[in-house]
């Protein structure tokens, strides 16, 4: 896949959750919403022409077999967070809420770390099997992260700062 066309009416497995049924319609793309366990036998048997998955996930099934064309994408943005209530957090001493704010970017920091770590160890996983990763044009690279972006807006009338997080969470990405 590298073109906008390549995608548009195709059947994709998508976990059955809102936010991605509607990341697939607003793609174009047939969201097929189904269990992750029975991906790889719906590739195999043709009821799908793909899936959405991370790169641990293809690994840890095998799926570069089926399906050897693999596409990084990075249309959805996953949110590792660390929560604390908001009344108790007020009450903090200032020091405590500057230790709280540092431990919480440093889990940041060692998450995204992880992450490019566990993808670059994949990608020479499905290399080393044959399989290949392919980088898309920045049409169709830019044409997906605005698809996601677009399904954000299912959470912005029902999570309190939805808007302000996730846009805080794409810039700290683009940092990265």
């Amino acid at each position: 896949l590298n073109s906008v066309n390549d995608v548009k009416g195709l059947r994709m497995r998508v976990p059955n959750i809102p936010l991605y049924t509607n990341f697939a319609k607003e793609c174009g793309i047939s969201g097929q919403p189904m269990p992750f366990a029975e991906v790889p036998s719906a590739l195999d048997q043709g009821v799908i022409d793909g899936g959405d998955s991370p790169l641990s996930d293809i690994v840890a099934l095998k799926m570069y077999e089926i399906t050897p064309q693999i596409t990084l994408t990075g249309h959805i943005l996953v949110i590792h967070s660390l929560y604390i209530n908001e009344k108790f957090y007020q009450s903090l001493p200032e020091q405590d809420k500057a230790w709280f704010n540092e431990a919480a970017k440093r889990a940041a920091d060692d998450i995204w770390q992880m992450v490019e770590e566990g993808d670059a160890k994949a990608i020479e996983t499905i290399k080393a099997a044959k399989g290949s990763v392919n980088t898309p044009s920045k049409e169709f690279h830019d044409y997906m992260v605005e698809a996601g972006k677009r399904s954000w807006k299912l959470f912005y009338d029902t999570v309190p700062n939805a808007k302000e997080i996730l846009e805080s969470a794409d810039s700290y990405r683009d940092a990265k």
